[in-house]
């Protein structure tokens, strides 16, 4: 059992999705790995239901990137929540199975100039989205500077806290934006329309928590599963960040 940790394990899940198949496929060539989510197991802590999902191995990378194509089907950081529904939608994928994918939001990080108008001049306003939590406007200013004039490439972190300390992937997250303390416009939308309802259901404490993990188990199946390199074509990379060759 193949088991990165947890920032690793969803790092492809975060809608910026590049895999490179030389990580996972070091032992067999399409066999089945299952990546575990829960933080708290590898420490003995226990739990882990609903946290693994099979990856299959035996897949090629690409000889060459297409940045513009994939640029054209992934909804940027600061999407719409319409916007980013309609990508996954186009690709086959339920609303449910959206909400529950973005909690790899929960984890990472993102820079100030994808969400520093909702702190400082958000819709020509002059102020900050009405929709954030006043502490949380205050922290985020905190990273990306009183007066909003930097360049933007501060990395707020994208991790939700609990009880003053971060906890990693994980529910949590539907809870803050409960809170109104959303990082990402596209997130803190997740509140303002259908979508809501399963916000609710993974913000319900430890059910909750069961049932977003179960769900994002199967989504992040259905997402490895979207048009894989498989066979003579493409090479498997060495090294993420070299082509062969």
């Amino acid at each position: 059992m193949l088991r990165p940790d947890s920032a690793t394990s969803l790092r492809f899940a975060a809608v910026s999705l590049i895999l490179c198949t030389a990580n996972i496929c070091t032992e067999a060539r399409r066999s089945s790995y299952a990546l575990l989510l829960d933080d708290e197991e590898e420490d003995g802590g226990g739990g882990g239901d609903g946290s693994a999902y099979p990856v299959l191995t035996g897949r090629t990378d690409s000889t060459r990137s297409f940045y513009d194509e994939v640029g054209a089907r992934i909804p940027s950081p600061n999407a719409t929540y319409a916007v980013t529904l309609d990508a996954f939608a186009r690709r086959g994928f339920t609303e449910r199975e959206t909400v529950a994918l973005l909690g790899a939001h929960s984890i990472g990080k993102v820079q100030c100039r994808f969400f520093r108008d909702r702190i400082y001049n958000f819709a020509g306003t002059r102020k900050p989205d009405d929709t954030i939590d006043a502490d949380m406007v205050e922290e985020m200013r905190a990273v990306c500077g009183s007066d909003g004039d930097g360049d933007g490439a501060a990395p707020m972190e994208m991790g939700y806290y609990r009880q003053g300390r971060e906890v990693g992937f994980g529910a949590h997250y539907y809870a803050k934006l409960l809170g109104g303390r959303g990082i990402l416009r596209s997130d803190q939308q997740l509140t303002a329309g259908s979508t809501v309802r399963w916000v609710r259901v993974y913000a319900s404490g430890a059910h909750g928590e069961e049932v977003f993990r179960e769900d994002f188990a199967h989504a992040m199946v259905k997402l490895a599963a979207l048009e894989p390199l498989t066979g003579s074509p493409g090479h498997v990379r060495i090294r993420c960040s070299k082509p062969v060759g």
